[in-house]
């Protein structure tokens, strides 16, 4: 099996006012609001595997495992991270920011009047991590279960004493929503905009992100629900198709498309939303060539069909079918293929037959 890959836009995320997208060459390109240098602080970037925004602030993941911040740092939720190693996921929030490490310990910095920094000093089986807009924070455990921390008010931490069967954990500014491994969503805290109630009636979904006041659900046809969003912004959000990724910034959304083009809305004061459209990188996918794969026991060869499973729920996200030329299957691979398991099927023949099979190291 050989594997080929061009650059291309692999993961988006969005701030209180501003916009970065990270390149699978590791470089990123960020845009909006950069009064105190958290979007140009990107240009120099290299070798990063994850990107965050906090509120005036961004960080970046390296490939060693250590990391990077620029932008607002009043209260420190900027310089800390330099001296960090070990680090597998990164979480910005308002005014604080979060490093996962490989051990499942979390290291947390910035304004902690509230306690959404000081909470993670005795976290332990630490899966991912979450910032919220307006001084909370939560930690989402292997076993499922949530630890919130900070800022109640409206109960947007509290809330997550009762969660169980967790796959993802977000934050927005005045509540918290969480991912549920059958791919329901549980929201809680303010609701002015519905976002918390409208969230109830989810299913089929395989990721979540949260704005200020509004909540995205990208569900495993590629397809977006909008909550909390004006009528308008919502029928933006519902048309859109081919989607692999949202992130929802402070009133803005982004959403990454299989195509590596990214589709941004809402306000744009500062450029956070039209700056995707100078995203240029975006017009070729990774393939897979599985070279010599036969289905049948005579060497018949038939149409196989690629289809990839969400690591986390095991659901199905996408597919795509090739016939063989010469022996050789082409494959085009989704965007953030490496999110997710890989299976060969065999149409009409015996199922998983080559598979599944773990993605290759990306190039």
């Amino acid at each position: 099996m050989s594997y080929y890959d061009d650059k291309h836009i692999g993961s988006i995320s969005g701030g209180g006012n501003h916009s970065i997208a990270l390149h699978t060459d590791g470089t990123a390109t960020a845009f909006g609001q950069n009064n105190y240098g958290q979007t140009t602080g990107a240009a120099t970037l290299s070798n990063v595997i994850q990107v965050s925004c906090g509120n005036y602030h961004t960080l970046a993941l390296y490939a060693d495992g250590t990391m990077t911040a620029f932008g607002y740092n009043a209260s420190g939720q900027v310089s800390p991270a330099a001296s960090l190693t070990d680090v597998v996921q990164i979480a910005g929030g308002g005014d604080h920011s979060l490093a996962l490490h490989s051990d499942g310990t979390v290291t947390a910095f910035g304004s902690d009047n509230l306690g959404q920094v000081s909470g993670a000093a005795a976290l332990t089986d630490v899966v991912q991590v979450a910032g919220g807009f307006w001084n909370h924070s939560m930690a989402l455990h292997s076993d499922g279960t949530v630890t919130g921390f900070g800022y109640d008010q409206y109960s947007k931490v509290s809330g997550a004493a009762a969660l169980t069967d967790v796959v993802q954990i977000e934050c927005g500014y005045g509540f918290t929503a969480a991912l549920h491994s059958d791919g329901t969503v549980t929201a809680f805290g303010q609701d002015n905009t519905g976002q918390v109630t409208g969230a109830g009636g989810l299913t089929d979904v395989v990721q979540i992100s949260c704005g200020y006041y509004h909540l995205l659900a990208l569900h495993s046809d590629g397809t977006v629900t909008a909550i909390g969003l004006s009528a308008a912004l919502t029928n933006i959000a519902n048309a859109l198709t081919g989607v692999v990724q949202v992130a929802g910034g402070g009133a803005h959304s982004l959403a990454l498309h299989t195509d590596g083009t990214v589709t941004a809305f809402g306000s744009d004061t500062y450029g956070q939303v039209s700056g995707a459209a100078a995203l240029t990188d975006v017009d070729t996918e990774p393939t897979y060539d599985m070279v010599g794969v036969t289905a049948l026991t005579d060497g018949t060869p038939v149409q196989a069909t690629l289809r990839a499973y969400h690591a986390d729920t095991g659901s199905k996200v996408w597919e795509t079918t090739s016939s063989p030329v010469d022996g050789t299957y082409s494959f085009r691979l989704p965007r953030r293929w490496n999110a997710y398991v890989m299976a060969i099927y065999d149409n009409g023949y015996q199922p998983q037959v080559h598979g599944p099979i773990a993605p290759p190291p990306e190039v």
